[in-house]
């Protein structure tokens, strides 16, 4: 008995090891080569992750755009601020000596009053106000402390990072006026505030407060594009919050981490192993290109440098996974 149990054993591990001596070559998809062929190590991961095609994460999203969903992010730029229901606009009051603090009210609009001139830049995934004609460019729109009695006026304070300082933009509903905004204050964890006509009066002179967001006419705002910012004004704060000026005026330079976009090429070159800031760069300075794909070495299917793609409008974003992250990465300057 233990002469046959061992010739059965035997038997069976002489199968056994014909089978494994089968060539790996057999056994594998061509999509997948071999760790030790001479490619890159991440060529499989790089083309399993190349047909990969995921919804687009609320982060990926931001960073394509610059836009938060149920949120207007406008162009950073010089704007007048009109009030539809009177047809005034915005203006910085003047200093008198019983007024210490400017503040902002309403008066007939003057395109050319640099009393007016307000330009809206871009906080994190937020805005502020600044005046931008007046020589203050360190004065922001801010909501005043200590109001003891009656809602609090917006004036004009130094810049700083608090709450009253940094606003949502909301479009408007219900409206007449297509592209009309509510202002709303992100005044942390309270109720949310916006920026009012006090009493709904429509008169020059009125002044803007903030009071409980109710969708009233008389929170009801244009935003008038007037004329794009200087490119080298407010340089250091529009690059930190990734707008670079362009010729065609500032445009959003967010990178879609692990994003690639699926559309038609103007031109593909060699690029820097820079995680798309040459590629970007170049988009930006060709107002032909209205978005951009980088792709590291060998992503995602070979290849010995990375990889900048230049594209028009209409392209679809698709994220191509976590692995991927540092693989792909794109970016929408000119969306359609």
């Amino acid at each position: 008995m233990p002469a046959q149990f061992c010739r059965l054993a035997a038997a069976a591990l002489a199968l056994c090891a014909a089978s494994l001596a089968l060539p790996l070559a057999a056994q594998q998809s061509p999509k997948l080569p071999r760790l030790d062929a001479p490619t890159i190590r991440l060529a499989p991961k790089a083309e399993l992750m190349g047909e990969l095609t995921l919804a687009l994460t609320e982060q990926q999203r931001f960073d394509l755009t610059g836009q938060v969903e149920g949120r207007l992010r406008p162009v950073p730029g010089r704007y007048l601020f009109r009030h539809v229901a009177s047809g005034l606009c915005m203006e910085a009051s003047r200093n008198t000596p019983l007024i210490l603090t400017p503040f902002i009210q309403l008066a007939p609009c003057a395109p050319t009053s640099t009393a007016q001139r307000f330009a809206i830049l871009p906080t994190t995934r937020l805005n502020s106000v600044r005046q931008s004609g007046g020589g203050f460019p360190w004065a922001c729109a801010d909501l005043a402390q200590g109001v003891v009695f009656g809602p609090p006026r917006i004036d004009w304070h130094l810049c700083t990072t608090i709450y009253g300082q940094a606003y949502e933009l909301h479009k408007f509903v219900p409206s007449q006026t297509p592209g009309s905004v509510t202002i709303r204050i992100n005044s942390g964890p309270v109720e949310a505030e916006c920026w009012t006509v006090r009493d709904g009066r429509g008169v020059a002179g009125n002044d803007i407060v903030g009071q409980r967001c109710t969708g009233g006419p008389e929170q009801e705002f244009m935003l008038d594009w007037q004329v794009q910012i200087d490119p080298g004004a407010f340089r250091t704060l529009l690059e930190r919050e990734r707008w670079f000026a362009a010729a065609d005026g500032h445009k959003w330079g967010g990178k879609g981490m692990g994003v690639d976009l699926i559309g038609p090429a103007l031109k593909t070159f060699a690029t820097a192993a820079d995680d798309g800031e040459e590629c970007l760069r170049t988009c930006l300075g060709d107002t032909s290109c209205r978005s951009w794909t980088w792709q590291a070495a060998g992503y995602p299917r070979g290849g010995t440098a990375p990889q900048c793609t230049l594209k028009g409008a209409g392209v679809t974003p698709v994220n191509r996974g976590d692995a991927a992250r540092w693989l792909v990465i794109s970016g929408i300057p000119r969306p359609a």
